[in-house]
């Protein structure tokens, strides 16, 4: 899912129900990850759970001019990592610093990383996409709705939404793979299209 930036001015503003949304939207894929890592179901779920309890908690730094998605790919690359080299200290929190500073440790590789212009670019690939078939996809991924409520407010069929949403995956995921050979991507890369889920 890509996130507004309405939601995340939502979000910082407090409100509980678009924080929800965000938790049960990605919730489950950031489970995924850090299990297929720490291969410890408990150390996964506790660092989904306090990862999200750290958003929450430091909700007033989010600046909604930025990628509160790219934010989440940073502190869950971050919190596997310090998992998985057994920090005893959990130094990617910071009491006092903004979000956007989580990170402060493997700062090496996430500077490298620029997930904005990674969004950039797949959004750019959404508007190539046929007009029904963008609308459909951006009223999933970045609206967030599900299958029956975009069916109803477009009165389409939730199979012709289903095709439609396939489809525009497929694309993205071509057009990514275009880029750059899928087996060379960097794990962080590989984890976005997983997020957005064009995996498959």
């Amino acid at each position: 899912m890509l996130i507004s930036t309405q939601s995340s001015v939502k979000i910082k503003n407090g409100n509980e129900e678009e924080f929800k949304k965000l938790y049960f939207c990605f919730a489950d894929k950031l489970y995924n990850f850090a299990l297929s890592y720490l291969k410890n179901a408990h150390e996964a779920e506790e660092l989904v759970q306090n990862l999200f309890i750290k958003v929450w908690e430091k909700r007033a730094y989010i600046d909604p001019s930025k990628s509160l998605a790219s934010l989440l790919y940073k502190m869950a690359i971050n919190m596997v990592y310090d998992k998985m080299r057994k920090c005893t200290q959990l130094s990617y929190v910071s009491t006092d610093e903004e979000l956007e500073h989580v990170c402060c440790s493997h700062n090496d590789v996430v500077e490298a990383i620029d997930y904005e212009d990674l969004e950039k670019r797949i959004m750019e690939i959404v508007a190539a996409l046929p007009e029904q078939r963008r609308r459909i996809f951006e009223l999933s991924r970045i609206d967030g709705l599900n299958y029956d409520e975009i069916s109803q407010q477009l009165s389409l069929s939730r199979r012709t939404v289903e095709n439609q949403i396939y489809r525009a995956l497929q694309f993205i995921k071509q057009e990514l793979q275009a880029e750059m050979a899928f087996d060379e991507m960097p794990s962080y890369l590989i984890f976005i299209i997983f997020m957005l889920g064009l995996q498959g």
